[in-house]
């Protein structure tokens, strides 16, 4: 094998000698692709028949270093169909792509459209300028490697090449490793058909939709690649392909992906996507709404408000409507109006405020208070028939803004109410519930607090 190598020393640039024993062995180079570097596939070497994967070895300014595309023997590099010409030069990192910039360089063989064991000898390289011996003399960072070229030799098409730190006056050389470069995956959703109809628009995703995952067509040299999707951090058991279904489960949840890059030889290489999508899902509530009540200060110490220790509503099964919505109904329960101001009778508001419903599984999930609606009704009253009323149905404003269940006229002032045929006295209230949820919701347990208060007028 080394008379092969003294072979091609002797040859100078005509490179294209296959070396006894690799013959054999070369293969097409795989998915080229673009090195972190900007080379357009991976450029291997070899010295003495070895291939070189060591970083920190030294090469001298004079010792046969063959370029190959791959680990495993002499495999050539490949060059655009229009390419009628080969070069092996040295550059300054970033400008390989221009012939005019290169520092130095010398013809090599191209054979069928391919470079096959060029040598990369900087000795070599006699064109150029400054020239090979001016970057012997200064030293410093640059690349080495081999280009596609066309238009008698003027045009780059391809360039090939590894950053390379040279030793000044001593022309000793490092070549960098290969650096491949792994793209993160890039998620992408695809709406199924029913979710696409649905009335109202649905937030993508939505539970039935399909997440997608790629890293395009830059797969390193050799590399396979294979997924894996996580919700909310976990793995999701069998979901290891470039594309994901989500499911009722997945409603509220983080769902992302990672990509791992293998080959024979080679470490592993994990790359997680820069992204994640929360799934959106219907909802089928059930359960119970907790209320509490608050008392306003009693005007003249007549005025009060009557709720029950531990109040609370229930509410009923859930059930889809017509437009596949969660809807739960229940009432709020008894609440009293006790006003003696047989006097004054300065009337009153009874106001209740609702908080917005959340999950209890997951309390970043919440439904607004606007979806609930309120139709009070006046259960009893000892007040003057028509005296009393109940407040208009309707839904919620929202959780700051309060809801009228019920309203007693003022009368008017002592000389006033003296001379009217009315009175004031206790008022039974109850109010009739009913939640409609969003249908992007999540199934579960929702509670609310409703702030029940008793102003005069």
């Amino acid at each position: 094998m080394n008379k092969n190598i003294s072979r091609i020393a002797a040859l100078g640039v005509a490179s294209a000698v296959v070396l006894a024993g690799f013959a054999g062995a070369a293969s097409a180079a795989g998915t080229v692709t673009t090195q972190a570097n900007g080379s357009y596939g991976p450029l291997r070497v070899y010295a003495a028949d070895i291939y070189q994967a060591d970083p920190a070895t030294s090469y001298a300014w004079t010792d046969n270093v063959i370029g190959s595309a791959d680990i495993t023997g002499y495999t050539a590099l490949t060059c655009p169909g229009s390419s009628d010409g080969a070069a092996v030069f040295i550059a300054t990192r970033g400008s390989e792509t221009s012939k005019s910039a290169w520092q130095a360089f010398a013809a090599t063989s191209l054979t069928a459209g391919a470079v096959n064991q060029p040598n990369l000898k900087p000795a070599g390289l006699t064109s150029g300028t400054p020239g090979a011996g001016a970057v012997k003399a200064a030293g410093g960072n640059f690349s080495i490697g081999v280009a596609c070229t066309s238009n008698a030799g003027v045009t780059v098409d391809r360039v090939y090449y590894r950053y390379i730190t040279v030793t000044a006056s001593t022309g000793a050389y490092t070549l960098a490793a290969t650096d491949y470069s792994y793209p993160a995956p890039v998620l992408s959703v695809t709406q199924s058909a029913a979710n696409a109809a649905a009335t109202p628009t649905r937030n993508l995703p939505h539970v039935g939709d399909t997440i997608n995952a790629t890293v395009g067509a830059n797969v390193p040299d050799g590399f396979g690649v294979a997924y894996q999707w996580y919700a909310n951090g976990t793995a999701i058991s069998g979901a290891t392909t470039g594309s994901y279904l989500t499911v009722a489960n997945d409603a509220g949840k983080s769902i992302t992906a990672v990509a791992t890059y293998s080959r024979t030889g080679y470490t592993s290489k994990v790359v997680a996507a820069t992204s994640a999508y929360v799934v959106e899902g219907d909802a089928v509530v059930s359960g119970s709404v907790s209320v509490s009540a608050g008392v306003a200060d009693a005007v003249n110490g007549q005025l009060a408000l009557d709720v029950p220790n531990g109040a609370s509503a229930t509410m009923g099964a859930a059930a889809l409507n017509g437009s596949n919505e969660s809807v739960t109904t229940g009432t709020l329960g008894a609440v009293t109006v006790n006003d003696g101001r047989v006097v004054t009778r300065d009337g009153w508001d009874l106001t209740a405020k609702v908080a917005d419903f959340v999950n209890s599984t997951n309390n970043a999930i919440k439904i607004g208070a606007a979806q609930l609606r309120i139709a009070p009704t006046i259960t009893s009253t000892t007040a003057t028939a028509g005296n009393i009323a109940a407040g208009t149905a309707g839904n919620v404003v929202n959780s700051t803004t309060a809801f009228t269940l019920a309203t007693a006229p003022k009368i008017g002032d002592a000389t006033v109410g003296n001379t009217t045929a009315a009175y004031v006295g206790s008022t039974v209230v109850n109010a009739g519930l009913t939640l409609t949820a969003p249908q992007w919701k999540p199934a579960g347990t929702y509670t609310s607090t409703v702030t029940i208060t008793v102003t005069s007028k």
